[in-house]
């Protein structure tokens, strides 16, 4: 199998830390407090939340280049530092305990969106495919890439971060809401080796952890751009690569959790009493916990089914974790609690190009997302 991580040139801020680190947005896409509490910690500091897509923003195109001027503002001003080419140790301190991830790129050529298609990078879930294309927009007025992305990888005796040892050069040290996050250089040579290491893990190689609209999105746009160039072109040209963070699958602090439905805005006791004839299940007021063994199709039967009570009846659906289920109390609401699967199943999932249902999982505690620190170059211009 050919590999497909490239080592990348990263840019990482010029001292200005405290400010910069903002978490991967999909998440919180429909919660404006989280934008406002973002917008007041960033203050008038340069900070990765000039390249984020805000939650709410419909029309892309005057963003993307508003993002664009911000890009090359701060590149003219030298708010960003560019490294040697290698990787970065990303250490993280998250509700389940500290987190190890490896930044380098990915072959987008490798990465495949199609159910069915097998290759060497997989979606987990469905996406939501107006969402890529807005992701893709954004990419194609872009100079630089900040992503979120982040890839699993199996290492069940963690060998690939114990070789890399604690002697790496700290380039950034970090207090976020949920901790701190540390990021230390990968020399060249020695990031060309754990890539190796890395593609000998089976085939899926990687599943995708989070990010999973972003990614498309930069799929989508490599696509369409792919089709302007030379042969030449087409081996190097630095759009065909996105920053991934990957994550070992086995490492404890690899946390997933199960998204289970909320269902807002509907008559609480038609909505339970309908679903609970629907599907055989066991009910705690206005919790439905549905009893079918399979974890992803758990999820797949419970989507089919409260879209179909809400285009008779009207209603709205969030996806939340269990610690949220608070919320089922409130006036109009009900949830759907959903198991999900356990992450050491992920891989057997997606094995002849399946993927589980959108929103099946989500990565780590509410905080415990990827944070967008290093960022790339992605255009010539």
């Amino acid at each position: 199998m050919r590999n497909c991580i490239r080592i990348p040139k990263v840019y990482i801020p010029r001292g200005e830390f405290e400010r910069w680190p903002v978490l991967g947005n999909e998440r919180f896409r429909a919660d404006p407090s989280y934008w406002r509490r973002v917008e007041r910690a960033a203050g008038d500091s340069p900070s990765a939340l000039r390249f984020l897509l805000p939650c709410g923003e419909e029309d892309v195109e005057p963003l993307a280049k508003e993002m664009r001027s911000a890009m090359f503002g701060m590149l003219e001003e030298s708010t960003l530092e560019k490294l040697n080419r290698g990787g970065v140790l990303v250490e993280r301190e998250t509700e389940a305990g500290t987190r190890h991830g490896i930044l380098l790129c990915v072959d987008l050529e490798a990465y495949t969106m199609s159910e069915g298609e097998c290759s060497p990078v997989r979606p987990s879930q469905g996406f939501d495919g107006a969402e890529a294309e807005r992701y893709a927009c954004l990419r194609k007025h872009a100079v630089l890439e900040f992503p979120h992305i982040a890839l699993f990888y199996r290492d069940k005796r963690e060998k690939i971060v114990r070789w890399l040892g604690d002697d790496l050069e700290e380039l950034y040290s970090v207090g976020v809401e949920t901790g701190r996050v540390r990021g230390c250089y990968i020399p060249e040579a020695d990031a060309l080796d754990v890539a190796a290491d890395l593609h000998t893990r089976g085939e899926p190689c990687f599943a995708v952890a989070d990010g999973e609209e972003e990614l498309a999105g930069a799929k989508l746009h490599w696509e369409t751009l792919k089709k302007t160039l030379s042969p030449a072109e087409l081996m190097g040209h630095p759009a065909r690569f996105v920053l991934a963070e990957f994550l070992n699958l086995y490492e404890d602090a690899a946390a997933i959790e199960p998204l289970c439905r909320l269902v807002t805005d509907v008559e609480t006791e038609a909505f339970c009493s309908w679903f609970a004839k629907q599907i055989k299940c066991k009910r705690e007021g206005r919790l439905l916990y549905p009893a079918v063994r399979d974890g992803a199709e758990a999820v797949k039967k419970t989507d089919e089914l409260i879209s179909a009570f809400m285009r008779q009846n009207g209603g709205r659906v969030r996806y939340i974790r269990k610690k949220e289920l608070s919320l089922a109390q409130e006036e109009g609401c009900a949830a759907v609690v959903l198991k999900g699967i356990e992450k050491e199943d992920l891989f057997s999932y997606l094995k002849g190009g399946k993927k589980l249902p959108a929103h099946t999982f989500v990565l780590g505690g509410e905080g415990d997302g990827r944070y967008l620190f290093e960022g790339r170059e992605i255009s010539y211009d």
